[in-house]
């Protein structure tokens, strides 16, 4: 009974989280397709720059504060640490209002020079002194949605981000309308001050805490927040370097269709199944976190989670690769077709995913820093390197199936270090099921590519034998209650 309402917690909240975050999604292409219409092209890429110039500068200064205290408050969220659990979040509080000043000051300062950096002059030096306040916000509505979610109050942490994204977008979408090209920042301002405001106000009905302005009481509750931030900070700078090498390297030896290819097929593969990934994460990892001492609850918990990854994306990437035209052709248009085969093969390394996350996530919950930053240093050089030779001579091909190459020894090296170590590892059902979705995926692939007459019936009823399979886990080994499940309601 406990198993099964742990499989029924995990799959109820991951489906919300998803549902969340699609409709976010929606409501920022809605917010896209305004800018398009009143301003142009040219207004939604001066838009896209805006927000890599705010995502940039906030990366930098957020030093990670707002992932690690997913982690630091859960880990003293229980009774007996009542004390210590308030005086993290009071150092969080104090830590995060001083580097998002910090953020504001550097880019009013400086703001001619990222103007002439991006732009090439110092003509939209205002604009960008106005992004400084979204800055100012994004760093401090990210802290406040992290105390929620370390503290576990999941549905103030669904409605702050879901009331704040609409409301946000919703302002910038009247002053798009209203104002012009100086409406662009204005949206950059309010969405994440309404996530702000909206937080405080769920804030304060989780939680009463005092600011401790203490020296040394802040430095004794923040240093390990600090440590662990700026360690998922290390790991951030990996992606975006990934993302800028390969785009590089496509560049210098293909031309920018290809690098457009790439990223048409990235975007549908990993960032939206992303989604799904980071909608797990938001109720595993603080979950792990408060109970980061007892390796065989971990254990339990860590597979639960797999399972539970491996029947939702299981069918999703096989659905997915079975109608890449028709989805390439809806999200951008024909002229993207051949990304489908990037889509085709990352395929077997998005999957993996689904168990290699909930593994290195346990390293972060239990301090292993210095061992889940060596892991993701070695597996991104591997995953770099096979990138660029399986792009130099497969092309777009060997640099989806080369995206293996960064989830599998990821899987593998944390898998090995963790049962040595702590005996917590993804044991034989979840990795035999995790075979079962891998060998119908690949059926997936061969025929889209070798079975060109009939492969759309064979891949429909592999499709269904997917689905199938994901029902038959559900109900025999998840001991799922499906009409629970449909009732999104949270008993929290």
């Amino acid at each position: 009974m406990k198993n099964s309402l742990i499989f029924n917690t995990i799959l109820k909240n991951t489906i919300r989280f998803s549902i969340l975050r699609v409709a976010i999604v929606f409501i920022k292409i809605l917010l896209n397709k305004t800018i398009a219409v009143y301003l142009g092209v040219g207004g939604l890429g001066l838009y896209g720059i805006f927000q890599t110039i705010l995502n940039l500068i906030q990366s930098v200064f957020s030093l990670g504060i707002s992932k690690a205290l997913v982690r630091e408050i859960p880990a003293v969220n229980d009774k007996s640490n009542i004390i210590t659990k308030e005086a993290v979040i009071s150092s969080a509080v104090i830590i995060i209002c001083i580097l998002s000043i910090l953020s504001m000051l550097f880019t009013l300062i400086f703001s001619e020079s990222i103007s002439i950096y991006f732009f090439g002059d110092d003509k939209y030096s205002f604009y960008i002194k106005l992004i400084s306040i979204g800055i100012f916000f994004t760093i401090l509505s990210e802290g406040q949605l992290a105390i929620l979610n370390g503290l576990r109050k999941l549905n103030y942490l669904l409605k702050a981000n879901l009331y704040g994204v609409f409301l946000g977008c919703f302002l910038g979408i009247i002053s798009i309308i209203t104002f012009g090209e100086i409406a662009l920042v204005l949206t950059l301002i309010t969405v994440p001050a309404s996530i702000f405001f909206i937080s405080i106000y769920f804030l304060k009905n989780s939680i009463n805490y005092r600011i401790n302005l203490n020296i040394f009481s802040l430095i004794k509750s923040s240093k390990n927040t600090i440590i662990t931030g700026i360690s998922l900070v290390y790991i951030s700078f990996w992606i975006y370097l990934t993302d800028y090498i390969l785009k590089f390297y496509i560049l210098q030896n293909s031309d920018l269709e290809m690098v457009g290819l790439f990223q048409a097929g990235c975007t549908i593969i990993v960032s939206y199944f992303g989604i799904i990934s980071s909608s797990m994460a938001t109720d595993y990892f603080p979950r792990i976190s408060t109970n980061h001492k007892n390796n065989t609850v971990l254990n339990d918990y860590l597979n639960k989670q797999a399972v539970v990854g491996l029947v939702i994306m299981g069918p999703l990437l096989i659905l997915i690769t079975l109608i890449s035209d028709f989805a390439i052709t809806l999200l951008f248009n024909n002229s993207f077709i051949e990304s489908k085969f990037y889509i085709q093969n990352a395929s077997f390394g998005v999957l993996l995913i689904a168990v290699s996350n909930p593994l290195t996530m346990i390293l972060i919950a239990k301090q292993e820093r210095k061992t889940y930053v060596l892991i993701v240093t070695i597996c991104r050089i591997i995953g770099i390197a096979i990138s660029l030779f399986s792009f130099s001579k497969f092309g777009l091909h060997g640099l989806g199936a080369s995206y293996i190459f960064f989830t599998l020894p990821e899987l593998i090296l944390s898998q090995m270090y963790l049962k040595r170590k702590y005996n917590i590892y993804a044991n034989s059902v979840s990795l035999k099921i995790l075979l079962c979705y891998f060998i119908l995926l690949l059926i997936t692939v061969i025929s889209l590519n070798y079975f060109n007459s009939n492969h759309f019936t064979i891949n429909f009823f592999i499709f269904i034998i997917s689905v199938v399979l994901s029902y038959l886990v559900g109900k025999h080994i998840m001991k799922i209650n499906f009409k629970e499940i449909i009732n999104l309601k949270n008993n929290e």
